[in-house]
């Protein structure tokens, strides 16, 4: 492009990176050469003849005789241009006697491969004369190969349909898992946050403002506002430290038995190291339960209840029970008729929904069961729910 100033300025930098990497002296001494070329363009002669003669100096060193030759005819072309004609001729000798030495090397070297090409054609004539019934014979062998080719060609075509279809399938399969994963995301959420809960949480509001009980109605607001946020928080993940599990549980049954003017015995038995952080479960699959054991079990007790959970390690899965005193799910169906049905229904097909989806995503270990409780008189007497989780480790 003519730009001696951009090319020398590259050059430069070039050279730079090249003698710090101890780089191969034939490039080291090509650069050389394009300084000394954009100097001499520029007529700075006294530089260009310097990298010139540097480039001459590395050239004959590695001998490198293209570098030789190259640079020869550069000090020539300088040495002219300053009318200095003596040492213009020494370099232009210079210059021819490279040239022809490696031209002369370069012929011999053709003429070597011509005369083995010569050689080799001659000896190959020869064996193809003396092979023809090999040759025949590899032909038929060949045809055989051929033969063989195609059967394993169409073999290696059919496996790798097959593998193609069976990885589309596979996709198609943890599309439609990841899609019930969402819906059980979505239902859980929902199940949490179900219009009777919020409808009775602000007529207790109500209710504490009506008897001008303003502290009351403020923690209580509070309380409700807190674990709002906690279910929120927790139903963005399908996984959770089972220690906001249970924080989210006692923030629940707290509001409950405001609501509810401590009707309601809450009790924990938990042999579990519930505060390391690493040690998760399904997030928001034992609220619902215990919803359902208040509102549908002890609220159906003129006295009031208690509602235990219980919950221990088992091999590598977390086993949580949650147990009853209340009416049971017979009494509880007559007591409130359809609706009621329908609420457990909702709240028991969720769990068992997410329960399946676990099995099927590589926790086949994962359990949950309904059981009713009965007295000695073969009366209701609550209800006993055990489910069994996997322990996902953070990491």
């Amino acid at each position: 492009m003519k730009d001696y100033k951009n090319s020398v300025f590259h050059g430069i930098r070039g050279l730079e990176v090249l003698k710090e990497s101890q780089s191969n002296p034939e490039y080291i001494s090509n650069t050389l050469h394009t300084l000394g070329v954009s100097y001499f363009f520029t007529k700075q002669y006294d530089i260009s003849e310097a990298y010139f003669l540097e480039a001459c100096e590395l050239s004959l060193k590695s001998g490198y005789k293209e570098g030789l030759i190259d640079c020869n005819k550069g000090l020539y072309d300088i040495q002219k241009e300053k009318r200095n004609f003596e040492k213009a001729l020494h370099f232009y000798q210079e210059y021819i006697r490279y040239r022809d030495s490696v031209f002369n090397i370069q012929t011999f070297q053709k003429i070597n491969k011509i005369e083995s090409e010569k050689l080799v054609s001659k000896k190959n004539q020869e064996i193809a004369n003396l092979s023809i019934d090999r040759v025949n014979s590899e032909n038929e062998l060949k045809k055989s190969y051929n033969k063989y080719g195609i059967v394993l060609l169409v073999c290696i075509v059919t496996l790798f349909l097959g593998i193609v279809f069976y990885a589309l399938r596979n996709r198609a399969i943890i599309a439609e898992n990841k899609e019930k994963i969402l819906q059980s995301k979505l239902h859980a959420l929902r199940s949490q946050m179900n219009p009777h809960f919020i409808f009775n949480t602000l007529n207790s509001v109500q209710n504490f403002i009506l008897k001008s009980e303003k502290f009351e109605a403020y923690n209580y607001l509070n309380r409700f506002s807190e674990l709002i946020r906690l279910i929120l928080n927790n139903s963005k993940h399908s996984f959770t430290e089972l220690n906001k599990e249970i924080l989210l549980i006692r923030m629940y049954v707290d509001l409950e038995q405001l609501r509810f003017r401590n009707k309601i015995k809450y009790i924990e038995d938990i042999n579990f190291d519930v505060d390391n952080d690493n040690t998760q479960v399904s997030a928001m699959i034992l609220q619902p339960i215990i919803e359902n054991a208040i509102i549908h079990g002890l609220m159906g007790r003129k006295e009031g209840g208690f509602i235990k959970l219980t919950i221990r390690k088992q091999n590598n899965m977390v086993k949580c029970i949650i147990e009853d005193n209340g009416i049971g799910r017979e009494n509880s169906v007559i007591k409130t008729q359809e609706k009621v049905n329908k609420h457990l229904s909702m709240s028991g097909m969720n769990t068992k929904l997410r329960i399946e989806m676990l099995q099927k995503n590589g926790h086949p270990d994962s359990f949950f069961n309904i059981e009713d409780l009965y007295d000695s008189a073969k009366k209701p007497s609550g209800t006993k729910v055990t489910v069994l989780l996997p322990i996902m480790t953070s990491q």
